[in-house]
């Protein structure tokens, strides 16, 4: 039942659980918030390295299926860095082997967090490659417009997943978390924008009447008359 309302939330409003919901997600982002603090380098990847690296995602969501399916287990469990930080197995010692394995597992991702925003959104997650795909016929996305948007690229700077809201035409991309920084960003009224795919009949206020121009002009020749 979570995972079905997870996916009808993700065709709804797209990749949101990501950028709202997530705990893990919010970790990231404090380390983040750290980082600023402490004033320490922020490793900036390639664009076309970057590219590539965010294929890793999918390949990690293909190796966690391909081995829950040979071993009848949700594989990866063991070590997934939500058990093991919010576990608190941590704080009491080893139990078994897999414990250590884990424990460098989340290491490396906190690591990477700490000098690259959502290192593990970006290039890890596995729920996050299954959500990208769901959101690409998500219903609500942030559209950019064109003959409004002035090109300045300042909207692209605060991503923390690092997509370019800047170059959408019209829709960022499906990797985009909704976190709405780009939204509020951006300098020019109505160049980003939050809104349905297609237009939705929500019920509002009945549109009054508009006055007949013929019975108006009679009108006001009477007037003039008297």
């Amino acid at each position: 039942m979570l995972g079905l309302g997870l996916l009808v939330g993700t065709l709804l409003v797209g990749n949101a659980f990501c950028g709202w919901i997530c705990p893990f997600g919010a970790i990231q982002d404090a380390l983040s918030w750290v980082r600023r603090r402490l004033h320490l380098p922020t490793v900036t990847v390639p664009a076309r390295l970057d590219a590539l690296l965010r294929w890793g995602r999918f390949a990690v969501l293909g190796v966690v299926v391909f081995m829950s399916y040979t071993t009848a287990r949700l594989w990866f469990a063991g070590y997934d860095r939500y058990v093991t930080l919010f576990g608190l197995h941590w704080l009491f010692g080893a139990e078994s082997a897999d414990f250590w394995i884990a424990l460098v597992v989340l290491a490396l991702v906190v690591a990477g967090s700490l000098v690259i925003d959502r290192f593990w959104c970006r290039y890890l997650c596995p729920l996050g490659a299954a959500l990208s795909v769901a959101s690409v016929f998500s219903l609500v996305r942030i559209r950019r417009s064109g003959p409004t948007c002035t090109d300045c690229t300042l909207c692209d700077k605060p991503c923390p997943v690092g997509i370019q809201p800047s170059k959408a035409a019209p829709l960022v991309a499906a990797d985009c978390i909704g976190c709405m920084d780009c939204v509020a960003t951006c300098p020019v009224r109505g160049a980003l924008t939050v809104g349905a795919r297609v237009p939705l009949p929500l019920p509002g206020r009945p549109k009054e009447p508009e006055p007949d121009r013929a019975e108006g002009r009679q009108t006001g020749h009477e007037g003039k008359r008297k």
